[in-house]
């Protein structure tokens, strides 16, 4: 009879799935789990839908879950009681209200082959944004992504799977500046503003124009709000003409070549170091 229950209780299940248009499905479902003391409680959801919907980017809650019960075991196909609900919980709550708490607040449980691919994903568009963002601050240049991707893999800079690449980068570009494993410094931005110089000279700006009517400036990202913030004060505008300014021109890219070169075998040399460092701390432990 039990097994009865479960095959019934399973192709209920399968039945009731549906595939979004949206979803792209890289396993058959990931499980977003909260548990206190031995009890847990479990919803079925698509797993590249789950990061969407904590950001704010996914708002139907019908792409994100694939069925709408909560379950004791979603391997099992057991739906969970009232009581367990409650137990985990800690209140009283009606299951549509359950599951949006734990979608919110549970732990998505991934595989280890999709937390990998999740994981390298995740790394190729951090370096894409941190690419733009930096240059050398001689060249003015920006670096190339796949130097970028060495460079935060010797640094040992950790990404995290629960924010988006855009937060990671911002995290990524801060290790990178503040820690100069390389030359790199945060492209300004180029931004057309309604007002003269003596409004914004203590932000430090580089003059690239200048008219009766406004001035166009190089200024530093952090300026940025203190600028917008002043202009909607005083009522002048606030153009932003390029989020990262940096050197194109073809000229002479020898100075940019060799630092890159001096800077990839630093960063082999200090990877090699903290394998080696690692390598000993296992040989000390074991």
């Amino acid at each position: 009879n039990s097994f009865c229950t479960l095959l019934a209780r399973l192709i209920a299940m399968s039945a009731r799935l549906s595939l979004p248009h949206s979803q792209q499905r890289h396993s058959n479902v990931a499980v977003v789990r909260m548990s206190r003391g031995s009890k847990r409680i479990e919803i079925a959801c698509y797993k590249n839908k789950v990061l969407a919907f904590r950001q704010g980017a996914e708002t139907d809650i019908s792409e994100v879950v694939q069925i709408d019960r909560v379950f004791s075991s979603v391997a099992r196909g057991e739906f969970a009681s009232a009581i367990e609900i409650r137990h985990v919980i800690g209140e009283d709550v009606s299951e549509a209200e359950a599951i949006m708490r734990i979608l919110k607040q549970g732990d998505v449980q991934i595989a280890s082959g999709e937390r990998t691919f999740s994981q390298e994903e995740l790394l190729r568009d951090v370096c894409t944004i941190v690419a733009q963002k930096i240059v050398h601050p001689v060249t003015k240049r920006n670096y190339d992504s796949v130097f970028i991707e060495e460079t935060l893999k010797a640094m040992g800079v950790n990404l995290r799977l629960d924010q988006p690449a855009k937060r990671n980068a911002i995290h990524a570009v801060k290790e990178i500046c503040s820690r100069q494993f390389i030359p790199a410094a945060r492209a300004k931005m180029r931004v057309r503003v309604g007002t003269d110089m003596n409004e914004i000279v203590d932000l430090e700006p580089v003059v690239v124009a200048e008219s009766d009517q406004s001035v166009t400036v190089d200024i530093e990202p952090e300026h940025f709000r203190e600028l917008m913030d002043r202009g909607s004060a005083a009522g002048w505008s606030v153009e932003v003409l390029d989020y990262a300014v940096c050197e194109t021109s073809v000229g002479d890219a020898s100075a940019f070549a060799l630092a890159s070169a001096g800077v990839s075998k630093r960063a082999k040399r200090e990877a090699r170091r903290q394998q080696a460092a690692a390598a000993k701390t296992i040989d000390s432990d074991g």
